[in-house]
């Protein structure tokens, strides 16, 4: 008798345990917000060594367009609100904003054309165009490619790509980089 009744309290023991261990599936409860806060965005922002191994690898890639010599590139990011242009390293107004929020890399093209290639302004344009088309395509961070083939922007732009690569912090060209934009965006129409 004594074996039955430990037997029945061995297999009673089992069951209790075995029906209290188990436990409803719930989901992982999701931290409640806070009001007031909101999420943070992920930020677009890139370092300033991202910024030269871009830079880098644009100018490289303009240079195998057909017609180029050499390229000299800057990249400085940007967003864009229904209120306008910002910069990171200023602020720049453009009337045909759209409604909505923008964010990427603007990117200055300083290009030196083979003697080939300046035969006239239709194959200037042709060869800007396709820099433009092919350096936008390459990545899809890159929100507007500005391209010139003026001296005096070329000259601009490498003095800015020598002194972000030099380590100076991009912010220092602030001004730089809203001129230049400005009067390659008069040049023609950007890509």
């Amino acid at each position: 008798m004594r074996k039955i009744f430990t037997l029945l309290l061995c297999v009673g023991f089992l069951l209790i345990s075995l029906m209290g261990c188990q436990t409803t599936s719930k989901k992982p409860m999701t931290p409640a917000r806070k009001p007031g806060v909101t999420a943070k965005k992920p930020t677009t922002e890139m370092t300033a060594s991202e910024r030269r191994v871009m830079a880098n690898k644009l100018s490289k890639m303009a240079e195998n367009v057909q017609g180029v010599k050499r390229a000299s590139v800057v990249v400085s990011s940007i967003g864009m609100t229904n209120t306008g242009v910002t910069s990171t390293t200023n602020k720049m107004t453009n009337t045909n904003a759209a409604r909505t929020n923008y964010s990427g890399q603007i990117i200055l093209v300083g290009l030196t054309l083979e003697p080939t290639a300046t035969r006239d302004s239709a194959t200037i344009n042709k060869v800007k165009s396709t820099v433009a088309t092919k350096l936008k395509a390459s990545d899809r961070r890159i929100s507007q490619v500005l391209v010139t083939t003026d001296p005096t922007m070329i000259k601009r732009i490498n003095d800015v790509a020598a002194g972000i690569i030099e380590g100076k912090p991009i912010q220092n060209f602030q001004r730089d980089i809203t001129d230049i934009s400005g009067k390659i965006k008069k040049e023609r129409v950007t890509f």
